[in-house]
């Protein structure tokens, strides 16, 4: 069942790299879509306590455990204008229907 709340829609890209001649000529994104969740700021502190990854400007995103294997470290994720890297794999709870989440580290990028 999932998240009844989600006010946020993140845009999710994958890191892809890019091959000319036969030669790896650095890597780009790969679209993999918009997904609806929840996106708050974290502080460090829980982001080490609850990721075990160490941020500046730590966020995370909570969206339905669906969405989990579109979320990849070092992918990134916009919204509204600013970017977020994934800082690890997203934590998945699933047990109670409506409570069923996955939380994703993400930092914000310049």
């Amino acid at each position: 069942m999932g998240l009844r709340r989600k006010p946020h829609a993140v845009t999710v890209d994958l890191p892809e790299a890019v091959i000319q001649d036969d030669v790896l000529n650095g890597y780009g994104d790969s679209p993999q879509g918009t997904v609806e969740g929840m996106l708050y700021p974290v502080d460090s502190g829980t982001m080490f306590e609850r990721f075990g990854v160490e941020t500046k400007r730590g966020s995370a995103f909570l969206c339905d455990p669906e969405h989990a294997p579109k979320f990849v470290e070092g992918g990134r994720v916009s919204h509204g204008g600013r970017k977020y890297a994934v800082k690890g794999e997203p934590l998945v709870y699933q047990g109670f229907g409506a409570a069923d989440n996955a939380t994703v580290p993400l930092e914000e990028v310049d």
